[in-house]
């Protein structure tokens, strides 16, 4: 018996270090699941009693989720699995990463099509230089001012030489002016500023004026000069 006694420890030592697995019972379907945006279930499991989300199932939704832009956990409830072709479309959008301007965007897609798409989307966004979001939806756009002068001056002497007052909330041209000269240029960007600029669009203060200069600035999509 003595003998026997520390295989025995050992063996319930292992049974408790082992990590919990859901076993599905064959005369009780699973009511509950996760499926990702190419509608693959990833998690199942049983509702409690009283028809909630065990912490569990709820823990792994909100984490996968809260770390993934390019992919969606949808919880789906009953014992029956959700056909694909029940399943809801799903979308795509590619952001600029700098200010969350929309790029391109993806709307009712039949979800069958998301795993052959998604490929596709990647490939557009890192071609445009922008942010993959699926089933997810981005930040809101919030425009933001170049920084200036930029890191590699224009050779251009037309954009090197330019000084641009723009509107910061939508970045619309307000005042544009090309000199020959950076003594120029400054001058007018010190005068303007002072004398027009300053304080800063007080009629408006929710729509503030920022400088730019030293570089070609085209604005954003869509934006007027005003």
């Amino acid at each position: 018996m003595r003998k026997l006694l520390p295989l025995f420890l050992a063996l319930l030592l292992f049974s408790c270090a082992q990590p919990e697995t859901i076993i599905q019972r064959v005369d009780k379907p699973f009511t509950v699941r996760a499926y990702d945006s190419a509608w693959t279930i990833t998690e199942a499991g049983y509702l409690l009693d009283d028809g909630s989300l065990p912490a569990s199932f709820s823990s792994y939704v909100s984490g996968y989720n809260g770390g993934h832009i390019a992919d969606h956990l949808t919880v789906r409830t009953g014992e029956a699995i959700v056909q694909i072709s029940e399943a809801p479309t799903a979308r795509a959008t590619i952001v600029r990463p700098l200010d969350d301007f929309v790029l391109k965007s993806y709307s009712d897609i039949p979800r069958a099509q998301v795993a052959a798409l998604r490929n596709s989307w990647q490939s557009d966004a890192l071609a445009l230089g922008g942010t993959l979001y699926i089933d997810n939806d981005p930040p809101a756009y919030h425009f933001e001012l170049p920084l200036s002068p930029p890191a590699v001056a224009p050779s251009d002497p037309y954009y090197l030489y330019a000084a641009y007052v723009v509107h910061s909330t939508d970045g619309a041209i307000k005042y544009e002016q090309h000199f020959t000269t950076a003594a120029d240029r400054d001058y007018y960007i010190s005068a303007v500023q002072e004398y027009e600029v300053a304080p800063w669009n007080a009629s408006n203060p929710s729509d503030p004026l920022g400088w730019v200069w030293g570089q070609k600035y085209e604005m954003p999509s869509g934006v007027e000069k005003r």
